[in-house]
């Protein structure tokens, strides 16, 4: 009997003394709980040209690339499924892809009219309204179909200067903004010198 009574004599003076540690304010003890705080979301929030997410490097960096979603890097202009960044340094197809992927991005695909429109406004913002530029189109001798370097696997494109090019005569894409041509696509030698313009998809 007297080992009971030692024990629940124990037991109470351990859940008094747990009590009497713990802060007697509400508001004291919930301070003691540490959340992350979190970054408020906000689609419609203006960034410069870029509608999105402010970004933020202290509290972004384990964003891809360094930024936000639903937000561009700097200097980039976003649209409704994609940032676009024009480059006015003439460069080989390759070289251009190579650039684009450097930036986390890809040479830009033209899908539709609306792609075109989007392309030549950037264009247009650096003050190259009439030009050709390296678009992501490209096949090889090996596979002749053409394709996006995206690699979204969306075989659209908006329509072509003339017909289709020869699917073996060249191996990459331009865009065409000349007087009366909207952006439409033709093949051109891949190591021909031409500025560009960069995309990266919005996820």
């Amino acid at each position: 009997m007297k080992m009971l009574t030692f024990s629940l004599f124990m037991c109470a003076m351990m859940a008094l003394t747990r009590a009497a540690a713990l802060p007697q304010d509400p508001a004291e003890h919930e301070s003691m709980v540490t959340i992350p705080p979190t970054r408020p979301f906000n689609l419609f929030h203006n960034n410069g040209d870029s509608w999105g997410m402010p970004f933020n490097p202290s509290e972004d960096h384990n964003y891809y690339g360094g930024w936000a979603p639903f937000s561009c890097p700097d200097g980039w202009t976003m649209y409704s499924t994609r940032c676009l960044l024009f480059i006015s340094s003439h460069m080989t197809w390759d070289e251009a892809e190579t650039n684009c992927r450097a930036l986390q991005g890809n040479l830009a695909s033209v899908y539709n009219a609306e792609h075109a429109r989007e392309i030549h406004e950037v264009m247009q913002r650096a003050g190259h309204e009439h030009e050709q530029v390296w678009v992501g189109g490209h096949n090889t001798a090996e596979n002749p179909s053409w394709s996006w370097s995206d690699y979204l696997s969306v075989n659209l494109f908006h329509h072509w200067c003339r017909q289709e090019p020869a699917k073996h005569e060249h191996h990459c894409l331009q865009a065409t903004f000349e007087e009366n041509m909207s952006g439409c696509l033709d093949d051109k030698q891949c190591d021909a010198q031409l500025p560009s313009v960069c995309s990266i998809i919005l996820m």
